[in-house]
């Protein structure tokens, strides 16, 4: 069952469910990922993850070397795209901010 945004007003803004997507500039649905994006993220945090060094990335690949069947092409491919979501994810965080709906 996928989430319906219905037209009621927001408690502790001038915007309604509808209108917030129109306000920052995405769409309905983009907005549902952002929302769920964010709860994974913030799922992610609280394990307790810990970043990596540069030498414990290295280390960490070169263990996994021949365990996965992608290409470089495709690893850069996904990379660069990954990239560009997050980047995406954090303007829809900024203007979500700006409004004072985060």
């Amino acid at each position: 069952m996928e989430p319906r945004l219905t037209p009621s007003k927001c408690y502790c803004c001038r915007y309604t469910a509808v209108d917030t997507p129109k306000a920052i500039g995405v769409s309905s649905e983009e907005l549902i990922e952002y929302y769920e994006w964010k709860a994974n993220l913030e799922k992610l945090e609280k394990t307790g993850m810990k970043k990596m060094t540069r030498e414990e990335a290295i280390k960490f690949l070169q263990s996994q070397k021949g365990k996965r069947e992608i290409s470089e092409e495709e690893a850069i491919e996904l990379y660069y795209e990954v990239k560009e979501e997050i980047k995406k994810w954090r303007l829809i965080e900024k203007r979500l901010k700006e409004l004072g709906l985060e």
